[in-house]
């Protein structure tokens, strides 16, 4: 079977979009084309296609077998809408229509976790299979604890990073480490002037992967994340997360595994002072190996494959 993977996104970039992406097409050895750089391709070379999120979807032959694999519906024409200034209402409402159109037109949808499957049943009323993102769990280890909490991912303010600083402003005693690349230029000033107890790096997996495992504990605290990858390489590495009671992160994060917490810095004071660190590395270490390991992703990924390219 021969599979082509539409894509939106430069996949070398630093993010979780991209690890997934770059997961589908090494499980189903797709071939992959940027429709932002302009990347053309023939439908008679391919057996089936699957693209990733909506832009790439408009691209799908549909008269094909396809699959439209969602991070989510775009917020920012749906759950987030209105929040935003009435002229920008006015100037997207065209892109909704036609956002609703070309998805009510594709047969298969597979979501990223059951938080996406709902919000993907809510904007356009399709069902859609979950097939759980992945990580490559013996690339994670568990080293020796050195003080510091970790906040891994993109700089940007709906992953809460100036809330985390201001909570760990009021814990001089407590390190952060935040590790990760801004999203925009405005998302840097985040990370400019930070007190001498919080500290900004950012680099390749293999830094990340260091930092993870001898960090105390790891902090995520993104706005109702469709998944979120944090929680996963955290518990890999058998680290105790901190998260918001919400979103993707209610699936992941495991009893035993972290604490699911509300969003405030309050809340996020009080547990990093509590933490305890007699919990058993070892229970999040498994339970990640046995769910969402990347051999397990390349199972369900085939299956779904061969079971839309059969079904015509």
């Amino acid at each position: 079977m021969k599979t082509l993977l539409l894509v939106h996104k430069d996949l070398r970039d630093f993010g979780g979009y991209e690890r997934n992406a770059r997961f589908i097409q090494r499980a189903l050895n797709a071939d992959v084309v940027n429709i932002k750089r302009g990347d053309d391709f023939y439908p008679d070379d391919y057996d089936y296609f699957v693209a990733v999120d909506d832009p790439s979807v408009y691209r799908l032959p549909l008269d094909r077998p396809h699959t439209a694999f969602m991070t989510t519906p775009r917020r920012s024409l749906y759950d987030m809408y209105y929040m935003n200034p009435w002229y920008i209402r006015a100037a997207t409402w065209p892109l909704r229509v036609r956002d609703r159109y070309m998805m009510s037109r594709v047969r298969d949808f597979v979501a990223n976790s059951h938080n996406t499957r709902i919000r993907i049943y809510k904007t356009f009323q399709k069902e859609a299979e979950v097939i759980y993102p992945c990580i490559e769990c013996d690339k994670f280890y568990h080293g020796e604890d050195k003080g510091y909490w970790l906040a891994a991912g993109r700089i940007a303010k709906w992953k809460r990073i100036p809330m985390i600083i201001d909570a760990f402003r009021e814990m001089p005693d407590e390190r952060l480490i935040i590790y990760g690349a801004p999203a925009s230029l405005k998302d840097a000033e985040m990370v400019k002037n930070l007190p001498k107890n919080i500290r900004w790096e950012t680099g390749e997996d293999e830094g990340l992967i260091e930092r993870y495992a001898h960090c105390r504990g790891v902090i995520t605290m993104g706005i109702d994340e469709d998944f979120g990858y944090v929680p996963l390489e955290a518990m890999a590495s058998g680290k105790w997360v901190i998260a918001p009671c919400e979103g993707g992160y209610k699936e992941t994060i495991k009893p035993m595994c972290g604490s699911l917490i509300n969003p405030t810095k309050e809340s996020l004071i009080r547990v990093v002072s509590k933490y305890d660190d007699k919990f058993s590395w070892e229970v999040p270490y498994t339970i990640v190996r046995n769910i969402w390991d990347y051999k397990q992703f390349v199972i369900y990924w085939k299956n779904h494959a061969e079971k839309i390219v059969n079904s015509g």
